[in-house]
């Protein structure tokens, strides 16, 4: 998919085995404000507080 920015949300079944439930391209910017990691888009885990929209902010200047 050709997005800038996505959000996925993940459940888990009782084996514990992650679920994808949705996939948006808008989310609540607030809910993600105490988030103390982040996934990459090359998957990769990231430990750290994160500011999603000075990075929506960044991207759309550069294009």
């Amino acid at each position: 998919m050709s997005m800038n920015i996505m959000a996925y949300v993940f459940v888990f079944n009782p084996n514990k085995n992650p679920l994808n439930i949705e996939i948006n391209d808008g989310f609540d910017h607030e809910s993600y404000w105490n988030c103390s990691s982040y996934w990459d888009k090359d998957l990769n885990w990231h430990e750290g507080k994160f500011n999603q929209v000075e990075w929506i902010l960044e991207e759309y200047i550069k294009d």
